[in-house]
């Protein structure tokens, strides 16, 4: 028996609803798992190769194989997390007894500062001139929503109506694994949206729009790509050259609150995360942030002095 049985359209959807329903991933971390298993396929379909009988070894070969055509160690550090879940959830359903990843070590990263805007960068963004047409209100609304809230693309695009909470000044967000939280907004960015909703809003709702807040021309709610174009154009208009897309908004958030004097854990809570080593990374931006205050400004910091 070859290992189609076992990696068949139909251990992969129950794979799938495993991940969705029971683990919550979202779409796009569930597409990243399939992504990995399919991959691990095509390398054990071209080799013969049983997947009852995959050990250590030619895991490592294959580990070896994706690393040489250039993958990051990011991406394989995400391969074999997919991977380890999948043979644990095969082991689950008695088609393998033992996971052959287990003893694989993901490579060690090295974590990347994000980009970031400068508050002065943020505001020249912000306050530039959207026009008075609906489309500009619009955008006005969605470029203040992305900073004042730090939200992830995803829940960017997916935010309703109903859940900006005017009265409480506040945002209900849906984030990975289907997990709410409310998130402050400031003042300019709720009188953006009420001015959206109030002037600008009906002109792009239709058929497919439901609840969406913030809509496209063709009456649907927007993609990822269809929110960085928008982004893209924005950031150039006020003078910014930086490679900026609709995240760097979420990671100027978390920097800005930290250089204020936020607390660690608010900003956490906030941003969403489950684990606050996540929520670290922008710690180092703040130290830069510090060091480079310090240089300026202390007495003793600069040279010849």
């Amino acid at each position: 028996m070859n290992s189609q049985v076992y990696m068949d359209n139909s251990v992969l959807k129950s794979f799938h609803d495993f991940l969705r329903l029971e683990r919550g991933l979202s779409t796009l971390s569930c597409k990243a798992y399939l992504g990995a298993v399919a991959e691990l396929d095509e390398y054990i379909k071209g080799r013969n190769i049983d997947i009852r009988n995959l050990d250590e070894r030619t895991i490592g070969k294959y580990l070896e194989h994706i690393f040489i055509k250039g993958i990051s160690p990011s991406s394989i550090a995400l391969k074999i997390s997919a991977l380890r879940r999948f043979f644990d959830y095969l082991i689950e359903e008695s088609i393998i007894s033992c996971n052959p990843i287990d003893k694989i070590d993901s490579p060690k990263l090295v974590r990347k500062l994000p980009v970031v805007l400068s508050i002065k960068e943020m505001e020249a963004i912000l306050s530039q001139d959207f026009g008075s047409q609906k489309q500009g209100k619009r955008d006005k609304a969605i470029m203040e929503f992305l900073y004042s809230s730090g939200a992830r693309v995803s829940e960017a695009i997916d935010v309703k109506v109903g859940d900006i909470l005017f009265d409480i000044e506040t945002a209900r967000l849906q984030g990975k694994g289907g997990k709410q939280r409310l998130v402050p907004l400031g003042k300019p960015c709720l009188d953006a949206i009420l001015v959206y909703l109030e002037t600008s809003r009906h002109f792009y709702t239709g058929v497919h729009s439901y609840d969406y807040l913030f809509l496209t021309s063709h009456k649907k709610h927007f993609t990822r790509d269809a929110l960085f174009k928008m982004v893209r154009k924005y950031v150039r208009k006020a003078g910014i050259t930086k490679v900026i897309s609709p995240h760097i908004f979420r990671h100027s958030f978390a920097t800005h609150l930290l250089e204020g004097g936020a607390d660690l854990r608010a900003v956490q809570e906030m941003l969403g995360h489950a684990d606050i080593s996540t929520t670290e990374i922008y710690t180092h931006i703040d130290r830069e942030y510090l060091k480079e205050i310090h240089s300026i400004y202390h007495p003793r910091a600069r040279a010849g002095t």
